[in-house]
């Protein structure tokens, strides 16, 4: 069967059974490769291997169903969140994780598909869990400056404001630091759409021939002071004192970046008032 039919029907299949999430990472798997048959690297097989896992768990496992079989799934994310969180993905065991999570041995494999499986769904639940969605829809007068600060508000509500137990960030910070498969597929589900949808407000802030590297760079660099105020909060708390560092609200720091951001763009110059500037 000729390559081009083979991928559309793919498309088709993958379309119409998948949620959106897993519909992204097959979209994603798809288009990097080119010759379904070609053996592929690694990061090929486990793509491959993960797609399939989710899509078998997504229709025979239920996540969208209800019943005493959900709780026991996320009795069972939470305690191998924990355990993965506390000793990495190779020292965590099945049967530790089953048992923080009164689960038996077999339930794993019901749920998930296997262990490998499970330590991906852990990743993207901390990343995700509770997390909104970032804005995509504006008024078609809505400047880019507003739509900059909306978009860094966002951001900062969910590192700042979503109640999370501890060992989300510190699974986060694990597969950062040592990245797995996982880190493949939380960047194609997760996190993609939204670094797209602030390059997008980029593109409106700067001219037409900017590079890509450049756009790429101005990107990073706002998720980057966001994240300080995440990662780096204690450390900047021992530098300016409590009294100082509680006044550091989320309203703050939005206005903070977003200003500084337009600042090194040549929107407005530092020190002006960013409400007057994002409302006239």
């Amino acid at each position: 069967m000729p390559q081009c039919i083979t991928r559309g029907y793919l498309w088709m299949f993958f379309h119409h059974l998948l949620p959106l999430s897993l519909y992204r990472t097959a979209q994603h798997f798809l288009n990097r490769r080119t010759d379904l048959t070609e053996p592929g690297s690694i990061y090929t097989l486990v793509s491959i291997k993960h797609l399939i896992q989710s899509l078998v768990c997504h229709l025979l496992g239920g996540a969208s169903m209800s019943g005493p079989g959900d709780e026991t799934r996320q009795r069972l994310l939470e305690a191998a969140g924990e355990v993965f969180a506390a000793k990495g993905f190779q020292a965590a065991t099945v049967r530790e994780i089953c048992s923080r999570a009164g689960a038996n041995l077999a339930a794993i494999n019901y749920h998930f598909g296997d262990k490998e499986r499970l330590y991906v769904e852990a990743v993207r639940h901390a990343h995700s869990a509770g997390a909104e969605q970032p804005p995509h829809h504006w008024p078609s007068d809505t400047r880019p400056e507003e739509k900059l600060r909306q978009y860094i508000g966002h951001v900062l509500r969910n590192m700042l404001q979503v109640k999370k137990p501890a060992w989300h960030a510190q699974l986060m910070f694990r597969e950062m630091f040592t990245p797995t498969a996982a880190c493949v597929e939380l960047v194609e589900a997760d996190i993609r759409p939204r670094a797209e949808a602030l390059n997008r407000i980029i593109d409106e802030l700067v001219p037409g021939d900017t590079p890509s590297v450049d756009r790429h760079l101005i990107a990073f660099s706002v998720i980057g002071q966001c994240l300080f105020f995440n990662a780096g909060n204690r450390v900047a708390e021992l530098l300016v004192g409590e009294d100082e560092f509680r006044s550091y609200d989320v309203d703050k720091l939005r206005d903070h970046i977003t200003g500084f951001t337009l600042a090194a763009l040549g929107h407005r110059r530092p020190h002006r008032s960013l409400s007057s500037e994002v409302t006239n």
